[in-house]
């Protein structure tokens, strides 16, 4: 063996119990990288919470579309079944406060009217149930009827995404 490579390998030797430069850096993280990426994960959270926030209004404004559109497609059908006395279901018009007393609930109620009176007091009964009208200024229906034609016209409450009350209408046109 040479002598001059003996005495280099000598002088590489390190202390026992030591680590090698690299190993000393590598060791783990600090306590500032621990705090930048909790505080970067908390706004991912965050903007995760508020995005469902919103999902759940949009989704609670489109169900109220859903069942405005299924109210005023029943009041046709029901307009369309009677078709002799259809003229007679455009009395149905204005604001439900008057009658949210006349409801009991989950009935159908009858009267001594008859059918024509008891579809428009029933079919009152689920607007005001299932839609916010009662109480808002400019919400309501409206069931008109001339030449043939019906027209269906549901008004109401509506707090979209924005959670902004605005007045929302959805209206049907229908030849009977």
């Amino acid at each position: 063996m040479n002598p001059n490579s003996l005495q280099h390998s000598r002088s590489r030797a390190r202390p026992v119990g030591t680590r090698p430069p690299m190993a000393r850096q590598a060791g783990g993280f600090t306590l500032l990288e621990v705090l930048v990426s909790l505080i970067i994960l908390s706004i991912g959270l965050l903007g995760l919470a508020l995005l469902q926030a919103d999902s759940l209004k949009s989704s609670f404004s489109a169900d109220q579309r859903t069942v405005a559109s299924n109210l005023a497609y029943q009041m046709v059908d029901m307009m369309r079944a009677n078709r002799r006395a259809a003229a007679a279901y455009t009395y149905v018009t204005g604001d439900t406060s008057q009658n949210e007393s006349n409801c009991v609930p989950m009935t159908y109620p009858t009267s001594s009217l008859g059918l024509l009176a008891d579809d428009a007091l029933g079919w009152e009964c689920q607007v005001v149930r299932a839609l916010p009208i009662s109480g808002v200024p400019g919400a309501g229906y409206v069931v008109a009827y001339a030449g043939g034609i019906a027209t269906v016209t549901l008004t109401w409450n509506d707090r979209g995404p924005t959670g902004a009350a605005t007045l929302t209408q959805f209206q049907v046109t229908s030849e009977l």
